[in-house]
């Protein structure tokens, strides 16, 4: 029994050193990305710049945070953060539900950009031209696009935080073992995002 604890233990281990290594790779892909955007859009507007905030790796902040890099929406940060935060326990029991990865990660980062930065790793990631409303990495980034939850907020009655904080939600919920490419997952995924989105809002106020 103690060496199984023992090989338990050095699993762990390796497993929490991958998704280290996978964490910092994706990290630097995606914020080269976004600084090739932040450089070219200098070039062409010098009086334009991004805002351009540095990943939290302070172990006393919560689970989850939330950075604004981008200038093309307004929203309000804190209340953003205050509603994802508070839709944060009801994703991490989902993911032990549905054994996903979510409650293993630790710590999870969600970047809200613009339609040009988010449009530049849609394709380099995933291989698809256009903005996208929301890209999830397995290691635990979620980057949200503000001009997409600004064009949508008004169709579903939302206000621009609560349409970013449902992109973040439904990221989360893609790191808690969700997932909507067939019909049927896709509707118990919008159910699931759309519930706790509606309870953390009203837990925020």
């Amino acid at each position: 029994a103690a060496e199984k604890m023992k090989l338990a233990i050095a699993n762990h281990r390796v497993l929490d050193n991958v998704i280290g290594v996978m964490r910092e790779i994706t990290r630097k892909r995606i914020l080269e990305s976004l600084e090739t955007t932040v450089i070219s859009r200098r070039k062409n507007h010098p009086k334009t710049t991004l805002r351009q905030m540095p990943f939290h790796t302070d172990p006393r902040f919560d689970a989850v945070e939330i950075f604004d890099r981008q200038r093309a929406g307004r929203f309000d940060l804190g209340r953003l953060m205050a509603i994802v935060r508070a839709g944060w326990p009801a994703c991490l029991k989902v993911s032990r539900r549905l054994g996903g990865g979510l409650h293993l990660l630790g710590r999870v980062e969600c970047s809200v950009v613009g339609a040009r930065a988010m449009a530049r790793l849609h394709r380099e990631f995933l291989g698809v031209r256009g903005a996208t409303d929301v890209l999830t990495f397995p290691c635990g980034e979620i980057i949200v696009c503000a001009p997409v939850a600004a064009a949508r907020a008004s169709e579903f009655g939302h206000s621009l935080d609560e349409e970013l904080a449902l992109y973040c939600i439904h990221g989360l919920l893609h790191l808690a073992g969700h997932d909507d490419i067939a019909p049927a997952d896709a509707a118990r995924m919008r159910a699931a995002q759309e519930k706790i989105l509606k309870a953390a809002i009203a837990s925020a106020g």
